[in-house]
Formats: structure tokens, C-alpha cells, sequence
């Protein structure tokens, strides 16, 4: 049997317990208890042994050879004694006129040398006896029938032997009935210990390992609470399970929330993404024909330029070519101002534009706190996930999932806030070359009508139109210097607003993507139920 739970654990280690228990008191019992009947036999035999001397000893004061012969057969009859011997001394012998029988037993022999009574525990494999021999000595009482010994002599010597198979048999009899009344006990007590085992420990903890096994692979069913009967260690367990419970139900509802703003604000994001790539796009197509137009200034003015080299190099110019001339720039004065009015638009739609992203980047800072938010809640979540051990990993694996995705949240929302902040800037710088090149339009178009002004007058006086024409081929000079830094500054504007283009491009992406991370993370979170 594998012992893989709890309660067999216990089980196990209590049943272990009682059985030693058990089989050390029954070694104390039985010991104590063999101990003792012996000491009983021995104080008992030690009696029987005085007797029987006694009464030996008071058949030899009658001097009949019957009678003693009588008492030491009648001593030998005594239930439990295999032999009883009498050895007379020589003294006696000789005495008495009776043959000399030395003993051979060296025991006995010692007793006529040295008088002193001893006891021998006498073992075999089948026999068990106590042998007790005890000197027969003179006393004063003796010295009337035996007149040649003198007090304390050693007359004879009584060798008994006692068998102990009758006890042995009794105390093998009693250790039996113990050891039944043990192996009663022991399985009574088990049965006892395992029934309070089920009930106290072996039950609640099934239902705890259920509830548990439901979360970690259930459907995650977190308003499912486990049930407390009792006020024990199970119990306080049980409950601080379910107070953990609940809190992650709590953070998991707060983070479903904070997914599906997440989710609206991306698709703010989206929107306004999608209108700086509108704005982007039309500012490219203003700054093209900004550009466009330039261009076509700076040949009229090349022309203009050659016209006014011509009426200084031939002052005979007739008054059809200086209209033409006032003609040319009557157009060149339209298309200033045109440019003038397409410029001031560039320049309003650029401040549109640092609006927007000034708005995104609200939004970018809403998002950060929600992803912050987020990964403080992932933490925590990872926190109490550690304090619940195996039973919390699971969670634990989700809350890590979701700090994760936080923090890349958070890095893509820095990336994007540093982008957003260069867009404004070049879109700013943009702004203000665009008002630079409308004044210099403005001062270009005042210097056009000074110059139909002075076209006017060289109809009047042909020195009048020598001097305004050379004038009017140096200010072509000047004007067209201006117009190629203008035609640079457009390309740089079309270049920016290209940039700007494919940055919100990289905007919708990157709201496209956020999108499917939040979308992501709801889905996972409504797993969940609560």
C-alpha cells in the first residue's frame, strides 16, 4: 500500500506507535510478572526446603531408621519435587557402625568441608530445576544420640531438587492470555484511532484536496467557497483558503476592468493614429504643391530676370513688352498669394497635428498607469499565489503571465511617448519654417507689386525703365535665392511629413497589437469565473 496522503500518514505513524507501545508493555508485563512469580517460588520453595529439613531432621532425633526412611520418601512425594537426598557423614558412619559412602558430587563434598546452604537454577531443553543443599549441623538438642559429635559439626547434607515444568507451564499459560488480551487491545485501538482519523483529519482534508483539485483544473470557479464545519487547524485553513480566494477573485474582476479599458483606449489610439496619417498624408500633398508651385516661381523669376537684362542692355523695349511684363507678374503675385494662403493652411493643419499627438500622448499616459496598475496587481497576485504553496501555483503561473505582459505594455507605451514627442518637435519646427516662408511669400508678393509699380512707370520715361529694370533683375536675383532656400525647405517638410506618415503607421500597429494583448489577456481572465 502507498502511503501518499495525510491521513494514512498519521494513520501509519499512530498504529506504529500503539504497536510498540503495546509490545513493550507486554515485555514489561510478562517480565515483571515472570520475575515475580519466581521470586515466589524461590521464597516458597526456600519454606518447603526448611520444612522438609525440619522434618528430617526431627526423624533422625528418633534414632528409627524407618521413621527417617518414612519422612524422606513422604518429602520426595511433595508435588513438585524430583529427588531428596540424604548424605550421612563419616563420623555418623563409623558412629553407627554403617558403611562409608563418600559423595561424588563435589558440592556435597564441600559442605562437610564448609558448611554453607546454596541453591542452583538447573536448566535443559526440557527439564527446568532448582537444586537447594543445605547442611544438616549439630545443634544441642543432637549431641543426646550422637554423642561423638559436638556442636556445629556437619552430620549430613539434604540435596533437593525441585522441577519447575508445572510453573513453566502456568506462566507459558498466563503469557498466552496476555498476549491475547494484547492483540485484542491493539486491534480494538486501531479501529478506534483510524474511525476518529476519517472523521477529524482524513475527511476534511478530501474535501480541501477536492476544492483544491476544482481551481488549480477546473473552470476556475473562484465564487465556489469551501466549507467549514469545525474551529481546528483544518478549519482555520480552510478559512484563510477561502479569505485568499476571495481576494483573487477581487483583483481578477479589478483586472478584467482594467483590460477592457485598456481595449477603449486602444481603440482611441487607433482612431487618432488613423487621423494623423489622414493629416500626414494631406500635409505631403500641401507641401508637394508647395513645392510645385516654387518651382514654377522660381522660372518665372528666371525669366523675369532675362526680360530686365534685355531692357537694360536695350532701352528701346516697347510698352507691349512691359505689359506683358506686368502681365507676368500680376501672375506671379497670384500664385504668391495662393502660396501665401497654402502655407498659412500647412502651418494651421501642422498645429492640428501637435494637438492630436499631444492628446495621444494623454491617452499613452491613461494606458501606462493602467499597465503600472497592472503590474502591481500581477505582483501581488504573485505574492499570495507564494503564500499558498502548490496549491496557489497555478494562479501563480497566470499572474506572471500577466506581469509580463505589463511590462511589455509599458515598454511599447515608452517607445511609442519618445516617438510621439519627436513627432511634435519636428512637426513644431515644421510649423514654424512654414510661417517663415509665408512672410517671405508676404514680403515676396509686396516686392512683386513695388515691381508692377516701377513696370508702370518705365511707360512713362525709358531712363525711368532702365533703372527699374535693373532693379527688377536684381531683386529677381534675390528673390530667387530665397524661392531655391524655400524649394529646400519644402523638400524637408515633404520628408518630415513623410516621416510622419509611416510614425502613424507604426501608431496603428502598435494599437493593433496593445489591442490583441488586451483582448488577450480578457479572454484569459474570463476563464475565470467570479
Amino acid at each position: 500500500m502507498k502511503i501518499d496522503t495525510i491521513g494514512k500518514k498519521i494513520a501509519f505513524s499512530m498504529i506504529a506507535v500503539l504497536f510498540i507501545s503495546f509490545v513493550i508493555m507486554q515485555f514489561v508485563i510478562v517480565s515483571q510478572f515472570n520475575s515475580s512469580t519466581m521470586q515466589i517460588v524461590k521464597q516458597n520453595l526456600d519454606m518447603l526446603s526448611k520444612s522438609i529439613f525440619q522434618t528430617v531432621q526431627a526423624s533422625m532425633n528418633t534414632g528409627d531408621p524407618a521413621i527417617i526412611s518414612k519422612a524422606i520418601k513422604d518429602a520426595g512425594d511433595i508435588q513438585g519435587v524430583s529427588s531428596i537426598k540424604i548424605y550421612r557423614s563419616d563420623e555418623l558412619a563409623e558412629s553407627f557402625g554403617l558403611d562409608k559412602v563418600p559423595p561424588k558430587d563435589e558440592y556435597i563434598k564441600k559442605q562437610f568441608e564448609n558448611p554453607k546452604a546454596q541453591s542452583f537454577d538447573i536448566k535443559n531443553a526440557e527439564d527446568r530445576t532448582l537444586r537447594l543443599i543445605t547442611p544438616l549441623v549439630a545443634k544441642t538438642e543432637c549431641l543426646a544420640c550422637h554423642g561423638m559429635s559436638k556442636e556445629g559439626d556437619v552430620l549430613g547434607v539434604m540435596d533437593l531438587s525441585y522441577s519447575f515444568n508445572t510453573i513453566d507451564k502456568n506462566l507459558q499459560n498466563k503469557s498466552m492470555v496476555f498476549l491475547s488480551i494484547f492483540v485484542f487491545s491493539l486491534i480494538i485501538t486501531t479501529l478506534v484511532v483510524l474511525f476518529t482519523l476519517r472523521r477529524v483529519v482524513i475527511r476534511p482534508i478530501a474535501e480541501l484536496l477536492l476544492k483544491a483539485k476544482d481551481l488549480a483544473s477546473g473552470d476556475g470557479d473562484l465564487s465556489a467557497r469551501i466549507a467549514v464545519k469545525n474551529d481546528d487547524e483544518i478549519g482555520r485553513t480552510c478559512k484563510n483558503i477561502n479569505t485568499f480566494i476571495e481576494k483573487i477573485q477581487n483583483t481578477v474582476n479589478i483586472t478584467k476592468d482594467c483590460a477592457k479599458s485598456v481595449e477603449d483606449e486602444t481603440e482611441n489610439l487607433n482612431k487618432n493614429a488613423g487621423m494623423l496619417s489622414n493629416s500626414a498624408e494631406a500635409g505631403k500633398t500641401g507641401a508637394k504643391t508647395s513645392y510645385d508651385i516654387s518651382k514654377l516661381v522660381s522660372s518665372e523669376l528666371d525669366d523675369s530676370k532675362n526680360i530686365a537684362q534685355k531692357a537694360a542692355d536695350a532701352n528701346k523695349k516697347s510698352y507691349d513688352e512691359l505689359e506683358n511684363m506686368i502681365s507676368s507678374l500680376n501672375q506671379v503675385v497670384e500664385n504668391l498669394n495662393a502660396s501665401n494662403v497654402k502655407e498659412q493652411e500647412i502651418a494651421e493643419r501642422t498645429n492640428l497635428v501637435v494637438k492630436q499627438t499631444e492628446d495621444m500622448r494623454k491617452v499613452l499616459d491613461v494606458i501606462g498607469e493602467v499597465a503600472d496598475q497592472t503590474n502591481l496587481l500581477a505582483l501581488n497576485a504573485a505574492i499570495e499565489a507564494a503564500r499558498a504553496g502548490d496549491m496557489g501555483r497555478g494562479f501563480a503561473v497566470v499572474a506572471e503571465e500577466v506581469r509580463i505582459l505589463a511590462e511589455r505594455t509599458n515598454d511599447s507605451l515608452k517607445d511609442i511617448d519618445s516617438n510621439a514627442q519627436g513627432m511634435i518637435n519636428a512637426v513644431r519646427e515644421l510649423g514654424v519654417l512654414l510661417n517663415e516662408n509665408a512672410k517671405d511669400i508676404s514680403i515676396l508678393s509686396d516686392e512683386a507689386n513695388k515691381l508692377m509699380s516701377q513696370a508702370r512707370s518705365t511707360q512713362e520715361t525709358t531712363s525711368q525703365s532702365m533703372k527699374l529694370a535693373t532693379k527688377v533683375a536684381n531683386k529677381s536675383v534675390d528673390i530667387n535665392v530665397n524661392i531655391e532656400k524655400l524649394l529646400e525647405q519644402t523638400e524637408i517638410s515633404v520628408s518630415l511629413l513623410e516621416d510622419n506618415a509611416k510614425l502613424a503607421s507604426e501608431f496603428i500597429q502598435v494599437s493593433g497589437s496593445l489591442k490583441n494583448v488586451s483582448l488577450s489577456l480578457e479572454e484569459n481572465l474570463n476563464k475565470f469565473k467570479t
